[in-house]
C-alpha cells in the first residue's frame, strides 16, 4: 500500500510540474521572440586628422550631423535576463565641415565650406541584458558589433578663392564643387568607403511591454576615409541617436 502511494505521489509530481511548464510556456511564449518597430534620430560626425596631414589647413570647424532613419530589430531571449538580438537600420545623415586652406604664397587662400549628405544601412548583432525595475517597467542593456553599408549620398564644397595680384589688389572667385561621398576621386581632401564596422552600444526602457524609448552609441573601428593621393588622412565614424519604438 505505501509502494502505491508512492508510485501515485510521484506520479502526481510529474503531471502537476508538466502542467507548470506548459503554462508557464504558454504565458511567456510571446516573450520568446520580441520585434520592434522604431524611429531613429541623432547625432553623427566623423573624425579626420587633416590640420596634422595637412599643414596648408587652418580654421577646421566640423560640425556634428543630423541623423534621422527607421529600423527594425528582433531579440530572442535565452532566459529570464539575457538574449541575444540584432536589427536593421535605414538612416540619411547631413553634416558640415569647413577650413581655410593656404596657398602656397601669402598672397592667396581659399575658404571651403563643405556639405555632406548620405544614406546608410547598419545592421547591429549584439547581447542583451534585461531586468524589471517597476510593475510594467523593463530596463535593457545592449552590447556588442555593427556593420554598416553606405547606399548613396552627395559632397558639395563652395570655395572662395582670395588672391592679391601684382597691383595689391584683392580680388575673389567662387567654384562648386560636387563629388560622390562614397568612392569618388573628385572629392575635396578625400571620399569615404561604403562599409564599416564598430562597437554598438545601447540601453532602453520598456514600458507595458510595448513602447519603447532608449540611446545607443556606434563608436567606428576602421579608418573609412578613401584617398588617392601621396597623403592618406584617416576618418572614423561616430554617433549617438535616440530611438522610439513599438514593441510587438
Amino acid at each position: 500500500m505505501l509502494t502505491m502511494k508512492r508510485y501515485l505521489i510521484i506520479l502526481y509530481a510529474v503531471v502537476a510540474a508538466l502542467a507548470s511548464s506548459v503554462a508557464s510556456g504558454a504565458e511567456s511564449a510571446d516573450r520568446i521572440l520580441n520585434v520592434n518597430v522604431h524611429l531613429i534620430a541623432g547625432l553623427s560626425n566623423t573624425t579626420n586628422n587633416y590640420v596634422k596631414c595637412f599643414p596648408e589647413i587652418s580654421d577646421l570647424n566640423s560640425s556634428v550631423g543630423q541623423s534621422l532613419g527607421v529600423g527594425v530589430d528582433g531579440v530572442m531571449m535565452l532566459g529570464r535576463r539575457w538574449g541575444i538580438g540584432t536589427a536593421i537600420n535605414f538612416i540619411h545623415t547631413s553634416r558640415r565641415m569647413d577650413m581655410a586652406v593656404s596657398g602656397f604664397s601669402a598672397k592667396s587662400v581659399s575658404n571651403v565650406f563643405q556639405r555632406n549628405s548620405y544614406y546608410v544601412i547598419d545592421v547591429p548583432i549584439y547581447a542583451r541584458w534585461h531586468t524589471r525595475i517597476a510593475s510594467e517597467v523593463r530596463w535593457n542593456i545592449d552590447g556588442g558589433i555593427y556593420y554598416s553599408y553606405g547606399t548613396g549620398g552627395k559632397q558639395k564644397n563652395t570655395i572662395y578663392d582670395a588672391k592679391i595680384n601684382d597691383l595689391g589688389q584683392l580680388f575673389t572667385t567662387r567654384t562648386e564643387l560636387e563629388a560622390g561621398y562614397y568612392n569618388d576621386g573628385n572629392a575635396f581632401v578625400n571620399s569615404y568607403r561604403r562599409a564599416d564596422v564598430g562597437l554598438h552600444i545601447a540601453t532602453g526602457l520598456t514600458f507595458k511591454r510595448h513602447i519603447t524609448v532608449g540611446l545607443r552609441a556606434h563608436l567606428g573601428l576602421k579608418d573609412v576615409s578613401r584617398n588617392t593621393g601621396i597623403v592618406n588622412p584617416s576618418a572614423r565614424n561616430v554617433d549617438l541617436m535616440a530611438l522610439l519604438g513599438w514593441t510587438f
